[in-house]
């Protein structure tokens, strides 16, 4: 999923450290949620992250039903994983951590609400994590992850007809029109 994402979204590319940084941060605040954390084990680099997530938990006041949802669309072939799963006062919502909220992350909350693990999601966030123990939310809307959602879809199809036909982008913008675009 999120190659298909990359290869038309701009997306920072994280380096290997911010990449196995981000993953102890998802696996601290799953233990964390699941009950299983030993805060000894946490190590500093990924502490304030930690908090930064489960400060917004409290403060959105999320009753938390799953974290880190393995899921795969039957029909359209894709899977992913979803961070978390909730209910607030508003809803179902699934959230995302992020090191950086982009453009790309709009699309991946939309394909995960797609997912029949998902089950009916009214709204979605994409919650940058900080040091600090701070947090940046950006919220998303079931119109805007039904969007994002069909969106995604599109892409993949472009994905898997230029795989089928060994094909690729060409970038226009950048007066090669007609020159493939290595993705």
């Amino acid at each position: 999923m999120t190659s298909v994402i990359r290869g038309f979204a701009p997306s920072f590319g994280a380096g290997q450290w911010y990449l196995d940084r981000g993953s102890a941060v998802h696996r601290a605040v799953q233990l964390q949620l699941e009950g299983r954390l030993n805060w000894d084990t946490v190590q500093p680099e990924i502490l304030g992250r930690v908090n930064a997530a489960l400060k917004f938990i409290a403060d959105v006041g999320l009753r938390v039903e799953q974290v880190e949802v393995k899921g795969v669309h039957p029909i359209y072939q894709y899977a992913g994983t979803v961070d978390c799963i909730g209910e607030t006062q508003s809803g179902r919502v699934i959230l995302d951590w992020k090191g950086t909220v982009d453009a790309a992350s709009e699309l991946q909350l939309g394909a995960y609400a797609m997912l029949p693990e998902a089950g009916r999601i009214q709204r979605g966030a994409a919650v940058e994590v900080y040091d600090n123990g701070g947090y940046h939310v950006r919220w998303y809307s079931g119109r805007e992850l039904a969007f994002a959602g069909r969106t995604f879809l599109a892409m993949l199809t472009v994905n898997q007809w230029q795989k089928q036909h060994n094909a690729a982008l060409c970038d226009p913008a950048h007066g090669d029109a007609g020159k493939p675009k290595t993705l």
